[in-house]
């Protein structure tokens, strides 16, 4: 059973709104910008002065007395500019703050209950904003009864041309990383599996033939199965699915994490996860369509207890 949990989402709006708010924000920079650029300039004091000169002698004038004006002028210096020898900071471009994001987020999570234990998956995605194309990224955290999980998908959008235009998202790459004693818990389990698997196998192979009156065939299964378990227990491979969502649009485990298991001495192998195609419309009216797809992590490997115990040791 899955309960699903909401959280918080960020509506995404339209795309005249962010249109919008682009040219809003562009005007406002532009207004600060101008603002900001504004010089101070220092002007000096430009002053004349006039003096008047006169040469006497021990001897009165006898003619009329003359003086001459000597007119003095103080050029200006033009205002010089000094330039700041600090960096810019991001303070003295106030426009490049307020530019509208090209990206949106969305975060939401689901609780599991699995035969291990409940599993509590949060989920945040960040993806390029609608109808436009460009790589995104799906970062996940678990909390497990083993310990502490995370994991990411990265990939694209694209726009499929159509009325309306859907956005298509495809992911191509992930990561699953476990703490190295929660992966061995996890391989521990393995014989147990395979030797479950291998027991059930020999069970329906000794029915079918008993039940065709073959009494060779009953007989080999009988023998066998003995080895077979054995095998299983010692070398044998399996992979332990589980359900990560239940239900997306009415179609039943949609999504599936596939954890290697095997013997006491199998080898490693990384997890997977797999998803089929679906496509559903968000609450602004959005359609978005999730390519279906299988991917092979990268991180922990899971597989045999033996080696998973050395790996504890790097």
């Amino acid at each position: 059973m899955v309960i699903v949990k909401k959280y918080g989402e960020r509506r995404v709006p339209a795309v005249r709104t962010w249109l919008g708010a682009g040219v809003l924000a562009a005007g406002m920079g532009v207004a600060v910008v101008g603002a900001a650029g504004v010089a101070q300039a220092d002007t000096g004091g430009q002053a004349a002065s006039g003096s008047a000169s006169s040469s006497s002698s021990g001897k009165p004038a006898t003619g009329p007395k003359r003086g001459t004006g000597v007119a003095s002028t103080k050029r200006l210096a033009a205002p010089i500019t000094k330039a700041s020898s600090k960096p810019a900071s991001a303070s003295s471009n106030p426009a490049a703050s307020i530019l509208p994001p090209t990206t949106i987020t969305r975060e939401g999570g689901a609780s599991v209950n699995t035969p291990v234990g409940p599993i509590t998956v949060s989920v945040k995605a960040t993806l390029p904003l609608p109808f436009t194309e460009g790589p995104l990224a799906l970062n996940l955290k678990a909390n497990t009864p083993i310990g502490n999980v995370a994991g990411s998908l990265a990939g694209s959008q694209t726009v499929t041309p159509g009325l309306p235009p859907i956005n298509t998202l495809t992911f191509d790459q992930g990561t699953l990383v476990l703490p190295a004693q929660a992966a061995f818990l996890v391989s521990a389990m393995g014989p147990a599996v395979t030797a479950g698997a291998s027991l059930s196998y020999s069970a329906s192979t000794f029915a079918a033939a008993a039940q065709r009156g073959d009494v060779g065939g009953a007989l080999l299964a009988v023998l066998t199965a003995a080895p077979d378990l054995a095998n299983a227990v010692m070398f044998g491979r399996g992979t332990f699915t589980l359900p990560l969502v239940s239900s997306i649009n009415g179609d039943a485990q949609s999504v599936q994490l596939h954890i290697p298991v095997g013997g006491w001495f199998a080898p490693l192998s990384p997890a997977s996860v797999s998803w089929t195609d679906y496509t559903y419309v968000d609450q602004s009216g959005l359609t978005y369509k999730v390519n279906g797809g299988e991917i092979e992590f990268t991180g922990t490997k899971f597989g045999g207890a033996v080696p998973a115990f050395f790996a504890l040791f790097g």
